[in-house]
Order: C-alpha cells, then sequence, then structure tokens
C-alpha cells in the first residue's frame, strides 16, 4: 500500500488535524464522487459496528444492501473500515454507507431498522450511527445523515475519521469499498432539497 500522508489537507479538503492515508482518502473522495453520478439524491451515514464471534461482516453488509435496495431502488454503497482496538472494542468495523434518498425519508431509520433485525437476530453485538456536525464547536448541527450534493465538503471532513492512519492493521487488508464499480451514470434533473431528519435517540 502507497503511505504518502496528510494532515489537515487534501485536494482542496479541510480534514481535522491528523495524520491519513492519500491512498484512502481517494477511496473515500471516490465513494462520494460516484454517487453523485449515480444517484440522484444519494445521502451518506456513519455505521460503527461490533460483529458477535463468528459472524463476517459480508453477512451484514448483504442484509444492507437487500433491505436498502427494496426500499431505495438503487443499491447502496460502502466504505469499510477494519479496526482493532484492544483497549475499547476489540475488532469491529466502520462504513460510510451511501443510500439514494429519492424514495426514502429517512435513510437513517431505514439503518436503524435493519441493523435492529441483525442486532435481534444476533448477528451484532452493538451498532451505533454516528452524528455529523455541519456547525461549529461553539454552535453544534447534529445529523444523523448528509445529503451529498448538499454537504460534500462536511461529509469529507466527517468520514476522514475511517482515512486515519494510526488504526492500520498491518499485513491486513483495513479499508475497502464495496458497490462503486459498474454502476449506470443517470442523467440528472432538477431536484428539491434533500430532507435531514435528525433522531436523537440514534446516537454514535
Amino acid at each position: 500500500m502507497n503511505k504518502q500522508v496528510v494532515y489537515s489537507h487534501y485536494k482542496g479538503y479541510d480534514l481535522p488535524n491528523r495524520e491519513y492515508y492519500c491512498v484512502w482518502l481517494d477511496k473515500l473522495l471516490k465513494l462520494l464522487d460516484t454517487s453523485q453520478s449515480v444517484m440522484y439524491k444519494p445521502n451518506v451515514l456513519h455505521l460503527k459496528v461490533k460483529l458477535l464471534d463468528g459472524i463476517q461482516l459480508k453477512l451484514i453488509t448483504d442484509r444492507l444492501t437487500k433491505s436498502i435496495t427494496a426500499k431505495s431502488k438503487t443499491k447502496p454503497m460502502f466504505l469499510v473500515k477494519r479496526e482493532i482496538d484492544n483497549s475499547q472494542l476489540g475488532e469491529h468495523y466502520h462504513l460510510a454507507i451511501i443510500i439514494e434518498q429519492q424514495y426514502v425519508y429517512s435513510p437513517c431509520v431505514l439503518l436503524d431498522s435493519v441493523m435492529q433485525q441483525c442486532k435481534l437476530n444476533e448477528l451484532v453485538q452493538d451498532y451505533w450511527i454516528c452524528k455529523a456536525n455541519v456547525g461549529n464547536w461553539k454552535a453544534p448541527d447534529e445529523r444523523n445523515s448528509l445529503p451529498v450534493n448538499d454537504y460534500k465538503d462536511k461529509a469529507v471532513y466527517w468520514l476522514s475519521y475511517l482515512c486515519k492512519a494510526d488504526t492500520v492493521i498491518q499485513g491486513q487488508k483495513s479499508l475497502w469499498l464495496s458497490g462503486v464499480n459498474n454502476r449506470k451514470v443517470i442523467t440528472k434533473r432538477v431536484q428539491q432539497p434533500c430532507n435531514v431528519v435528525a433522531l436523537t435517540q440514534i446516537t454514535c
């Protein structure tokens, strides 16, 4: 893997001040750029999940894909980060998930309902839908998801967390894209701004 790093800026985007792998940031940008070319109202969420022993992440992403596609009429896209934290959760995953919002009132409610079923079916130990702050530390404005067309800069800043270099797993695959390649580019038409629904009971 190319281990070139940056700290607080990349390709015109501001980032929290920490160390990031450029190759991982490129994957994040590919996710967001692709979503804008294949979806009318791409909406991105950040899911953190701890699996139960013996469960493979693909089982969860397959269920997410099936359920989200049934509601949104479009397959979701994922950027997946695998982390191992010996002081907290041990092995766990962070997922940036992009959902087409054209037919979905609240992507967060949809994601939460699928993950609740995964937990009831004893596939995940726990999960968190992490919030984005589109305000600032003095006047926070927290959202459970972000419309990419309206908040792309904020989405890069928020989701750059997945690209931080201090959680690399040496000798193992740590970050990858899913559902991004071989997508049909759409013809854009004028759309109204996406709804952003804040659900205070869902926290990270």
